[in-house]
């Protein structure tokens, strides 16, 4: 008997599989299966369309109307035969077997069958029928295979059929239909909210992608499509299409619905009170609501549908479903509703917020990374007058959460004024101490006040990864404000000693403490430790449930340490699973940082694929301040494939960019991008003079691994006088980064061509093409100018049999090697005089010649006249 396949992995493999299914001699073709929207239509034009065997499709269509009358869905292939639906299926199967096969050089004869579910079964009896006679072959489309007629069922159970079970779209295939839809590139942000509001849903998104460019939650930026701050809004069509998903429902089921909807969630026991126990199977049956696995509340499962529905619930109907509730959570003894979803509900029927349902929905808002609800609850309480401490507290969390750091001052402010009668002069003493000056410091230490005296919104206590003595969130803000101003001397001594033994419970505050320290250690002097808590670090997101935003810093910051150290972030290394995919962030983070690794290992191509949405989305919101940082690296990459034009209005002054660009990391970025890209612009001198610049305030700074990158670099551009620093700056750290700058380093302070070839494998190995080519060339002209022919001819063959190429850069570069005479016997080579004829032209002898072409080939690595050409053309292209 026949099993469910397990879920295809993209369209691609689908498409795959059903066009050998049609081609097999062992198969009648396939069966899609799949829930409403998620494609199946479209894969099955896809596979008709793109299958060369096939000769005539015979369409069909299941629907509501032909399903009541046998044989409706075959009425016009009937008519088109002169036969009659009054005649005996049996006759009607052969006589159509008679009339399909008898059309000479047709090909392949396929009946496609969409929304099979709503298929009559005489229609499918006589389908199934002409498959068994190998009349035709068979692409169904449906919902659910049980649903079908049993004549279509039972050619699956017998293994007659593949069965091809779709799924939502991934995000990669979102990214591809949406591009296809709007006709042009999209950033990672608007194809994850896209996304994430369709559940992957093809129908819905390209109903969704409408509504979001009408209201302008998605615009256009240049050339790309990026995400606006618009407020959503959903169209009749769309909402339409959403609510035809839950097919129909009983007023009683409906209602519960939509107090599910406006509530947010709901437990258990409140929802049994307001529908039976039947109307909460169906609606949990049809997939409509689900039982949050991590609290143990009851939820709509689609945020779209919820969505949709609260937007259709007239003021008097959802003023009437919130006194019911109101009235249940009177009764209970525990809060059963979702507190932020309570106070919105309140307000929009325009009831005045009660303190403390207000403080309790803030709290859940800033403490679930929603600063835009936050803010919403906090006007509204402030609307009526409350002068809580913890109100102005949680207000500056929520604005400080937005990246509006002067507003969250100013609500400190507020905060010290309104909590003044409980603030004891201790406390006021730990708030205004000079290491608590940050305002994110301040925040923590206010919020850890007030618990003190019980005047804050109280909070579950999370399983304690690192032990700070209760203060976790005073000493991650704290770190986070050493990082922000590069202060990462400052991290290690702040968190050594704080982690938890191997194995310990991870929590929220512990494992972005682990990533500072480990990203503290990358940039400093303890590599190796940086990747091993790194790896940690992975292996926690596999099993921690995070806010999106903290999700997405923590695998932007493991991102960086594997660039700073070399390591590649891929299966390979320890606490890297294939699925945790840290190379292709869902938002404009990843997005800027598959960019940004691309371009430092000299990737143009697909560095500006990631880049340039990027940067066209941080135009329209840069909360981090990494514009800058992307325009650099942008301009670099266009530098770098040669289109100069591009590269002008990507150089914004230094000086303005260095202002509005954080401190540290992201500024030794926008450094080191900008003086190569001046190298590239023929400033060499400029950029050498700005890289070893860095690198002696990094060196100041302790911060050897930066260092080391920007030595690395300076040295590239051909400065000599940074090897014998690279080496002592390499002695000083370690990672992959540090071996291959050690054999770098040596190599050339030592003359030793052999220990360069280690290097470029190294460089290899890393990725990083502009250093393996520059590796390659120190070699070859090191090898030539020692004399020493034996070495030469070594070099040479270790990089012919390494497979390496010269690309025109390096080629150029080569020829520049050959002196004046050597250059004129190549090009008389090029002529097609033979080596007398050289001789005679150059009035030398023949055998000044034979030295001429062997100095030539060594230098350029060829070993025969063909070679010889073919390099010298390429000089001329």
């Amino acid at each position: 008997m026949a099993s469910a396949a397990p879920p295809v992995a993209d369209r691609q493999q689908a498409v795959s599989e059903v066009s050998r299914s049609l081609t097999s001699a062992y198969l009648f073709g396939s069966v899609i299966v799949g829930k409403p929207g998620v494609g199946k239509s479209n894969l099955l034009h896809e596979v008709l369309d793109g299958t060369e065997s096939i000769g005539r499709v015979i369409y069909l269509r299941g629907t509501a109307l032909s399903s009541g009358k046998p044989l409706n869905a075959l009425a016009f292939l009937l008519k088109e035969f002169g036969l009659s639906a009054e005649q005996e299926p049996q006759m009607l199967v052969e006589a159509l077997a008679h009339h399909l096969g008898n059309v000479p050089n047709q090909g392949t004869v396929v009946i496609a069958v969409d929304n099979a579910d709503s298929l009559d079964a005489v229609s499918a009896d006589v389908i199934a029928q002409l498959a068994l006679n190998l009349s035709v072959k068979l692409l169904i489309a449906c919902r659910d295979l049980t649903d079908c007629p049993s004549s279509l069922m039972t050619l699956w159970l017998e293994g007659a059929l593949l069965r091809i079970d779709l799924n939502e779209l991934s995000q990669s295939e979102a990214h591809e239909l949406l591009a296809q839809t709007l006709k042009g590139p999209l950033s990672r942000s608007a194809v994850h909210a896209l996304w994430g509001y369709a559940a992957g849903n093809a129908r819905l998104m390209k109903l969704l992608v409408h509504d979001f460019v009408s209201c302008g939650k998605i615009l256009r930026q240049g050339d790309v499509w990026v995400l606006g701050r618009a407020h959503m809004q959903v169209s009749h069509p769309t909402a339409d299409a959403v609510m035809a998903h839950l097919g129909p429902l009983t007023a009683q089921q409906a209602e519960l619905l939509e107090t599910l909807a406006l509530a947010g969630h709901l437990s258990m026991g409140m929802v049994s009170a307001l529908g039976s126990v039947q109307d909460l199977d169906h609606l949990q049956d049809i997939g409509a609501i689900h039982l949050a696995r991590d609290t143990s509340q009851l939820v709509v499962t689609d945020h779209l549908v919820a969505v949709v529905i609260r937007e259709r619930v007239g003021s008097f109907r959802r003023l009437q479903l919130l006194t019911r509730v109101r009235q249940l959570q009177a009764k209970s003894t525990v809060p059963a509703i979702h507190p932020v979803r309570y106070a919105e509900w309140m307000m929009e029927c325009g009831l005045s917020l009660d303190e403390e349902s207000g403080l309790r929905a803030l709290a859940y808002a800033n403490d679930h990374d929603d600063p835009t609800s936050a803010l919403m609850v906090a006007a509204g309480l402030g609307e009526h007058g409350s002068t809580h401490p913890a109100l102005r507290l949680e207000t500056a969390r929520a604005h400080l959460a937005a990246d509006d750091e002067g507003s969250a001052v100013e609500a400190m402010e507020m905060f010290v004024v309104a909590a003044r009668d409980c603030l004891s002069a201790e406390d006021e003493r730990r708030l205004r101490k000079p290491e608590h000056r940050s305002v994110r410091v301040q925040i923590e230490v206010a919020r850890s006040i007030l618990a003190g005296h019980g005047c804050a919104p109280g909070r579950a206590p999370s399983p304690a990864f690192v032990d700070v003595s209760g203060n976790d969130e005073i000493l991650l803000a704290q770190a986070e404000r050493a990082a922000s101003e590069g202060r990462y001397e400052l991290i290690r001594p702040m968190l050594d000693g704080k982690q938890g033994e191997p194995g310990a419970p991870v929590s929220e505050i512990g494992i972005q403490l682990t990533c500072l320290l480990a990203l503290a250690d990358a940039i400093r002097d303890r590599q190796q430790e940086a990747l091993a808590l790194a790896a940690e670090v992975t292996a926690g997101l596999q099993h921690l449930r995070l806010a999106h935003r903290i999700r997405a810093r923590l695998m932007f910051r493991v991102q960086l340490i594997c660039l700073i150290t070399g390591q590649k972030a891929d299966a390979g290394w320890t606490g890297i699973t294939p699925e945790l995919h840290l190379t292709s962030g869902d938002g404009t983070a990843g997005e800027f940082m598959d960019g940004i690794s691309l371009a430092r290992l000299g990737r143009p191509g697909e560095a500006l694929a990631a880049l340039v949405p990027a940067l066209a989305q941080l135009q329209v919101w840069d909360p981090g301040g990494l514009r800058c940082v992307c325009s650099a690296a942008t301009a670099f990459c266009h530098a770098l494939q040669g289109d100069f034009g591009k590269v002008r209005p990507l150089m914004l002054p230094l000086e303005d960019s260095e202002r509005v660009t954080p401190a540290g990391l992201p500024l030794f970025t926008l450094r080191y991008f900008r003086a190569m890209t001046l190298a590239l612009l023929g400033s060499s001198d400029q950029a050498v003079s700005m890289l070893e610049e860095q690198a002696g305030e990094e060196f100041s700074a302790g911060n050897f691994g930066l260092e080391l990158i920007a030595r690395a670099a300076a040295l590239r551009l051909g400065t000599k006088s940074t090897a014998r620093a690279l080496l002592e700056t390499a002695s000083r750290t370690q990672g992959p980064f540090s071996d291959f700058c050690s054999f770098f380093g040596e190599g050339l302070t030592m003359k030793k061509p052999e220990l360069l070839l280690e290097a470029v494998h190294m460089a290899e190995d890393l990725g990083n093409h502009l250093f393996a080519a520059k590796v390659r060339e120190s070699a070859r002209s090191m090898a030539v100018a020692s004399g020493d022919r034996n070495v030469t001819r070594q070099v040479q063959r270790v990089i012919v049999n390494s497979g390496l190429q010269l690309n025109d850069a390096d080629a150029d570069e080569q020829l520049n090697l050959l002196t004046p005479r050597e250059r004129e016997a190549a090009q008389l080579v090029k002529s097609g005089l033979i080596n007398r004829q050289i001789a005679q032209q150059m009035h030398v002898s023949v055998r000044t010649v034979e030295g001429y072409l062997y100095q030539i080939y060594v230098k350029l690595g060829v070993s025969n006249r063909a070679d010889l050409i073919a390099a010298l053309e390429g000089e001329a292209s």
